[in-house]
């Protein structure tokens, strides 16, 4: 099975589409083929497409099949024929792996040092004020309360507190 990407004008993903191996045998060759697998996605289908992901055995797996699948709003790097997630914050840049990181490593104290249910989040307009920052230890209330839009005070309003 072989995953393939629509990528817009600008190489985001817009849509993907599975197709089993069978459709996709170069006559050729007579072997299941990923880039034939693109001419017929691009000659049949609307957009340029290509090959995101092949399902593989277990034991013929090796790093390179293992680069990130293809998801909706992924950005496709034509140069290395790779997929990268949308940049998280503005101030994050990809690494050598192609994985976004923040500009302040995250700190990484024991464990018995942070309350229960606490883990540090990115604060990007903390950042943005002062570059020496962006870490915040935030426990899970606290989080969910940010993803809500909702400060402690609106929760207690609600409540009737």
């Amino acid at each position: 099975m072989a995953q393939y990407a629509r990528i817009n004008d600008n190489n985001i993903v817009i849509h993907i589409i599975e197709i089993v191996d069978e459709k996709i045998v170069n006559p050729e060759t007579n072997q299941v083929d990923y880039e034939y697998g693109e001419l017929i996605c691009n000659q049949m289908y609307e957009g340029r497409w290509v090959h995101t992901y092949a399902i593989v055995p277990f034991e013929e797996q090796s790093i390179e099949k293992h680069k990130k699948t293809a998801t909706i709003g992924d950005t496709y790097h034509e140069d290395s024929g790779i997929f990268t997630s949308p940049q998280p914050y503005p101030s994050w840049t990809l690494n050598e792996k192609t994985e976004w990181v923040p500009p302040i490593e995250e700190p990484k104290p024991e464990r018995s040092e942070i309350p229960d249910r606490s883990h540090y989040v990115w604060d990007e307009d903390l950042y943005q004020s002062d570059n020496s920052q962006g870490w915040v230890l935030k426990t899970q209330s606290q989080r969910k309360l940010d993803e809500l839009g909702l400060t402690a005070e609106d929760l207690k309003d609600i409540l009737g507190l």
